[in-house]
């Protein structure tokens, strides 16, 4: 899927600065590569916490029922605890063989 730009979207006028947020993102991206920049800074573990979310409220859900803090607290833990299991589950056992 292409993704096109509004009709009302212009050409930049004023030239990227080089300490804008992007260009201080890209260039180091640039240099060491794509795998190895992901290594550096952490995008790995971080697309691994957002799964994990994700995972979580598409299978428990959004909002947590309980009201006070000691009980959502329980209830968070419950609800990882059930994905760790089904992750369990559906992992297939593996072994060694003799070759």
């Amino acid at each position: 899927m292409r993704c096109c730009p509004t009709q009302r979207a212009g050409r930049r006028t004023t030239p990227i600065k080089d300490g804008t947020g992007r260009c201080c993102t890209i260039q180091p991206r640039r240099k060491v590569g794509r795998r190895e920049w992901q290594k550096e800074s952490g995008y790995r573990q971080q697309a691994r916490v957002e799964n994990g979310f994700f995972r979580y409220k598409s299978v428990i859900g959004v909002g947590l029922k309980a009201r006070n803090s000691n009980a959502q607290t329980g209830e968070v833990m419950i609800g990882c605890h059930a994905l760790n299991r089904m992750a369990e589950l559906g992992r297939p056992e593996s072994y060694a063989t003799v070759s």
